[in-house]
């Protein structure tokens, strides 16, 4: 086929929604109207609704970093940059061709420029009051540039003109060092810390928290001598006992009985306060987890959908090379986000379990030092810090990984009833199956649990009697 034919389009082809634009670019491409709105209007869209939230939770925060010429340099580019989305309009609204792509075009034009003006914004903001490189930011203008790219590509095959080609192009450029100024760090700019020194992860952004980079100094030390308690990094503020004891004792007495107007002559708690009192607690941090489980879910259920189209391809020899090559690029795309999101999952759902581990021991031990001596018994508490402890986090560390499954094992079996038809059952008899199992042996379970934690307890008390 002719490369004239194959690669270029009329200028009505991109005019459809598509997706998947027909008879030109060798039928590997999206159409310009759909790339726009999906790749352009959505993410700027999502920074608009983002944005103030942010801004107003920033605007409590003290100033904490100073590094002016970093900052002139983000809102020179980023300013630069509105610019360039400004001209963009200009040249949208006096293209010859009068059609939806054009219109869209300019939507696409104007969210993007009202997104460059808040980027601006609050980069300013960011960069003075936040510890670390923004997260968001850092995240929008990534997936932007990712996303541009296909744009620009399709720009130059398109019959547009060679000013929006060009001007997108610097756009495209200008992102790109956008992201390399807003992935600084800003340790050196730091105005004060309180006198306390700070841990990496405390100062990371996304890129070094996600390839967990900022554990590189500490593992090189390991490598080269065995490590010392005083080589490890300080402890994150926010997971400090001190902050969550506190937190945890004033969601405990706003749901202990005595708060909602009860009396009662016994002090015991109802039933689940614990529960609750831990959740409200570090609702944050386990809601914290949920988008990025999603987003492993996502790539997961991705997996088997992009093997199921590879294999379509290896069985079709009259399949375009292109499209292979989209495979290849499909399959990097796939494990190179489940490698990501698994990280940002347990990294976030271990800070959790920590937290958590922190409010439970704290709470022992703070109640322990209020009972008298002649009531206490030292065993129970050193069993409930350590034992008992244990078994919550071994419990609260599948909380989200029940959810996620049921999830993916619905949508696991929808996938696979498209293709085997009722067969796919199968699959939910067996599950089914077990759950009943796991229900009838879990009561038996508890029991021999209890047991085992009663003979912790009598062994763990024996060894004061032993040593005095």
């Amino acid at each position: 086929m002719d490369n004239s034919t194959s690669t270029m389009c009329s200028p009505a082809a991109d005019d459809s929604f598509g997706p998947i634009i027909q008879d030109c670019r060798d039928g590997f491409d999206f159409t310009l109207t759909f790339e726009q709105c999906l790749f352009t209007i959505l993410p700027a869209s999502l920074l608009l609704l983002v944005a103030p939230l942010r801004l107003f939770q920033l605007g409590k925060l003290p100033r904490a970093v100073s590094g002016n010429i970093l900052r002139l340099c983000k809102i020179a580019a980023i300013g630069v940059l509105a610019v360039l989305q400004l001209t963009l309009i200009a040249l949208w609204a006096i293209h010859r061709d009068e059609g939806r792509l054009r219109t869209v075009s300019i939507a696409a034009s104007c969210v993007s420029f009202a997104a460059s003006l808040v980027f601006g914004g609050l980069s300013y903001i960011e960069h003075s009051k936040s510890l670390k490189p923004s997260s968001i930011l850092n995240t929008y203008i990534l997936v932007s540039l990712v996303l541009d790219g296909a744009i620009l590509r399709t720009i130059w095959l398109s019959h547009l003109s060679a000013a929006i080609s060009a001007v997108f192009t610097a756009s495209f450029a200008l992102k790109t060092a956008i992201v390399i100024l807003e992935a600084q760090g800003k340790t050196r700019y730091l105005v004060d810390s309180d006198g306390r020194s700070l841990s990496p992860e405390e100062t990371s952004g996304i890129y070094s928290r996600g390839l967990f980079w900022w554990l590189t100094p500490l593992l090189m030390t390991g490598f080269r001598r065995l490590l010392k308690p005083l080589d490890l990094f300080t402890l994150d503020e926010s997971m400090s006992a001190a902050v969550l004891s506190e937190r945890f004792w004033k969601h405990w007495n706003e749901s202990s009985p005595a708060s909602h107007g009860t009396t009662n002559d016994s002090p015991r708690p109802h039933s689940y306060q614990l529960v609750w009192a831990c959740i409200k607690t570090l609702k944050w941090q386990l809601l914290a987890v949920v988008p990025v489980r999603l987003c492993l879910l996502g790539f997961t259920i991705c997996q088997p959908l992009v093997l199921n189209r590879f294999l379509d391809f290896l069985q079709d020899p009259s399949e375009d090379v292109n499209h292979g090559y989209g495979l290849i690029g499909s399959y990097g795309l796939v494990y190179l986000g489940i490698s990501i999101t698994s990280s940002f999952y347990w990294h976030k759902a271990f800070r959790s379990l920590t937290m958590l581990r922190g409010v439970l021991v704290a709470a022992v031990y703070s109640k322990t030092t209020e009972l008298r001596s002649a009531s206490s018994d030292d065993s129970a508490a050193v069993t409930l810090m350590s034992t008992d402890v244990d078994a919550i986090i071994r419990a609260w560390r599948e909380i989200h990984e029940f959810w996620a499954n049921i999830i993916q094992f619905a949508l696991a079996t929808w996938i696979l009833s498209n293709h085997i038809g009722y067969a796919a059952a199968g699959p939910i008899i067996v599950s089914v199956f077990a759950l009943i199992v796991t229900f009838l042996f879990a009561p038996a379970t508890q029991k021999y649990q209890v047991a085992w934690i009663e003979k912790v307890q009598k062994r763990i008390g024996m060894h004061p009697s032993i040593l005095l």
